[in-house]
Formats: C-alpha cells, structure tokens, sequence
C-alpha cells in the first residue's frame, strides 16, 4: 500500500474470524468482516485506509462476512465504497441470486448523491461491449460470459455503474487477474458510479505485489476526486519573513548613519588571505546588517503602515485621537461630561487630520525635489511612483507635469498653464490656408521636406 501510494485497499478472502478495526503504523487503519468465532475460518472481506482518507470517513458497516460498506466525504464529493467478496461461479444459481440479491440492498443505501464503487472478487465472467450493454462495459477485456457475470451486469444497468477493467486496452498480462496452469480469468472487478466516468485515470493489473495468492493487485486510479478537499494534517506557523525598511535611506539622517555603520563593519574584513566566495558573504553580510540596525525590519505581508508621512509625529496624534475616542465613549451620563469629552475628541480629530494633511503635503513636495532635480540617482524612485500609478495604487491620473526648466509643477494652475503652452508649440504655424479638400495646408517652407509628400485638408 505504501509502495504504491494507494489510499484504499480491498481484500477478498481473508479468513479471518470475527469484524471490527485494526490500528496500523502511520496512522492507516484495517476495517475487517470475518465469520463468527464458532465458525471455520473462510469467506472474510476487509479494507485498508491511509491516514488521509480515516480522517474523511463518515461512516463504515460490518453487513456479513462477504460485505463491507464505507462513507466518505472527499471536499465536494461523497463516496459510498463496497467491498465484495462474491460466492464462486461454480456455486448454485439460488445462492448466487441471493448474494447479489443482498448486494442491491446495500446500494440501496446510497443517498442519491454519493458516487457508488463496488470493487473486490466478483467471480464472474462479464464479457465484452454488446448490444444492450453498451453503458456498462467497455470494448476491451476477455469476451467470456457466465451466470454470474450476468448477475453482475443486471446489478450495474439498474445502479448506473460501469465496469473500469473493460475500458482501457492492456497487455494481457496487465488485464487477467488469474493465472492457473493454462486458464486465465478476469474476475477481480471495479465497478464505478457512471457520474466518476471521467474521473477514472486507469485499471490495470500489476505482477509485481506477491502477497501468497493466486490473484494479482488490481488497481483503479481517480483524477480530481479529492477537488476541494483539504488534507487535514497539524497546522504549522509559517516561518516570518522580514524585510528591511528601506525607504528609510531616503532620509539624510537615517542614510549618513548606515554609511558611517557599513563603514565600520567594513574595515574589520580583511580579505587579502580569503577566497572571493568568503569575502563577497562578509561584505553582503555587513551591508545587510547595517541596514537592518539602522532602518530596522517589518514583517513581509505585514499591514502596518509603510508611508514615508507616516511618522512618529503622526502616530501620536492618532494615539491620542483614538484616546479621546475611548474616553468619550466611557463618560459617564452626566451631560456635561459627555458634551466636553466630545469637544476634546473633535479638537483632537481635527488636530490630527491638518496634522497628516501637512505632513503628506511636505513629503510630496520632497517627492517632486527629488524627482526633478535628482533624476538619474532616483530613476528607481522616479519608476517606482509611475508603477503605483498605473497599477491603481493611487490615482489613474498623474497631477505632475514638467516645466521647459524640467522642474516638476503639481499646482493645478501651473499643470494646466504648461498644457496650454505645450499644445501651442506642438500647433504653432506661421501661416494656414484652408480650401477644398485637395487643397494643401501651407506653412513656413523646409528645405529638408522638399521630397516629402504634400498633406491636405481631407487627410487632416
């Protein structure tokens, strides 16, 4: 089970005596059903789970000794999996009848929307596609039929089931289940809820699990049937990731102490008698933590506030306006208390809001210095800003224009006067005449556009 990575194991024939559960290693578990303990040990069916599928069983009964039946609930899909252990074709047409008679009333149990699998020693011979059973089988297979096949194939046509093992086409030695002397036989069977058809990946028969009998393992493979569902293992915290505030280098102060840091982290590698790998790590190692002693560090995916006007200043006045808040909130119901409570937290809001209006207006305004006036240093932080904007991050609109002196204006009366001057130079003509279509537009001649194809009106 765990060479192949099966999470469903049915046993046929396991002659054992008495039913219940067995704990096996690594949390899989043996759901049993075996004769009295006054009887002589025969028949026995069984099923093994993986871990992951005991964590999803709902529910699982012992019928007889050739029957089990198991619940599950895989995400959005809900299995109902019969284990079977059918009488041998040899046996007398009633007990076959009564057998398959019990079987039917087990899928009675199906709720309508769980999704059927019947699968173990089925005994029987089902033949190959024909008329009447085309739903049911597939073309490929070994084409005998017997009594009990016949049984099974009327228990599939009334339950909407579909025989896998006759729907792929194999080498013989992966379709026949038994070998004995000169007789193969194809009767360990999956048979599968018409509604999972797309769902079946393969059925085949594989040599190479000898468990001490004459039948090899058959083994049916189900794609996308655990959509939706979630492997419910021990939850582990994610290991945190940080990252350095970096935008802090943007200020004087904060950026003259890191080099005056790198520095002295510098002068202790010496690495005239290292190898390059070793020296290149320290120095990495030294810029990092300098810059991680200076600029300190934040959680990645952290929602703490990253904005450079966003300041010690800032989060006071909020501090206390979130205070005042609290304290209004917990006056008493004396009226004049609640009324100066209630003034202190307006004087205090209103603080706070012209507070962080200042603040981010100087920030834009060291924004707009430095994209002007120290362009090639801070192309990262000239692109930077252009890629929040389109991404939506702040407006769809960019409220900065450059002058002829390439200053930046942000003012709306000196954004819009630099438009107008703009389109004025781009228009600019000494002289327009204007006629019919074919007429041309004529303006200051270039001696350059000599050979230059005339544009006229029309095409304007």
């Amino acid at each position: 089970m765990k060479e192949r990575e099966l999470d469903v194991v049915c046993m046929s024939e396991t002659k054992r005596k008495g039913s219940g559960t067995e704990e096996l290693p690594g949390g899989a578990l043996a759901l049993l059903s075996g004769v009295p303990e006054s009887e002589n040990a025969c028949q026995g069916v069984g099923v093994l789970l993986s871990s992951r599928l005991v964590d999803v069983m709902t529910e699982y009964k012992v019928v007889n000794s050739r029957l089990l039946w198991v619940r599950f609930k895989l995400g959005l899909t809900k299995l109902f999996l019969l284990a079977v252990y059918a009488p041998v074709a040899s046996s007398s047409r009633a007990e076959l009848e009564e057998f398959w008679e019990n079987v039917r009333e087990v899928l009675d149990l199906d709720r309508g929307n769980e999704r059927i699998v019947v699968c173990g020693d089925l005994n029987g011979w089902v033949g190959t596609a024909r008329p009447g059973y085309e739903s049911v089988l597939g073309k490929f297979g070994d084409k005998r039929v017997n009594d009990a096949g016949k049984l099974i194939l009327a228990v599939c046509k009334e339950k909407g089931l579909l025989v896998t093992n006759t729907m792929f086409n194999r080498k013989k030695i992966h379709m026949y289940i038994r070998e004995r002397k000169n007789e193969r036989s194809m009767i360990d069977l999956f048979l599968v809820d018409d509604r999972l058809r797309k769902q079946v990946m393969d059925t085949r028969v594989f040599r190479g699990a000898d468990l001490g009998t004459d039948h090899y393992l058959v083994i049916t493979r189900f794609r996308g049937l655990f959509a939706g569902w979630r492997y419910r293992t021990a939850v582990t915290e994610p290991q945190s990731v940080c990252r350095i505030r970096s935008w802090k280098l943007q200020e004087a102060d904060t950026r003259d102490k890191y080099h005056a840091r790198v520095a002295e982290k510098l002068d202790t590698i010496d690495g005239r008698n290292e190898c390059v790998e070793r020296t290149w790590r320290n120095l990495r190692d030294g810029m990092v933590s300098a810059a991680e002693e200076v600029c300190g560090t934040i959680k990645r995916g952290s929602s703490k506030r990253r904005d450079a006007w966003w300041n010690d200043k800032v989060k006071e006045a909020v501090k206390k306006k979130k205070k005042a808040w609290l304290d209004y909130l917990a006056s008493s119901n004396d009226k004049d208390m609640r009324e100066k409570m209630k003034e202190r937290y307006r004087l205090q809001k209103v603080h706070t809001k012209a507070l962080i209006e200042e603040v981010r207006e100087r920030c834009r305004m060291e924004t707009d210095e430095r994209l002007s006036h120290n362009f090639k240093e801070n192309s990262k932080l000239f692109w930077k800003e252009v890629g929040r904007t389109r991404s939506g991050a702040t407006a769809l609109r960019m409220n900065k224009v450059l002058s002829r002196t390439n200053d930046v204006l942000s003012e709306k009366s000196d954004v819009m006067q630099r438009w107008s001057e703009f389109y004025r130079e781009i228009y600019a003509c000494d002289d327009l005449s204007e006629g019919s279509g074919d007429d041309a537009v004529t303006g200051t001649p270039d001696p350059d556009l000599d050979d230059t194809e005339v544009i006229n009106m029309k095409e304007i």
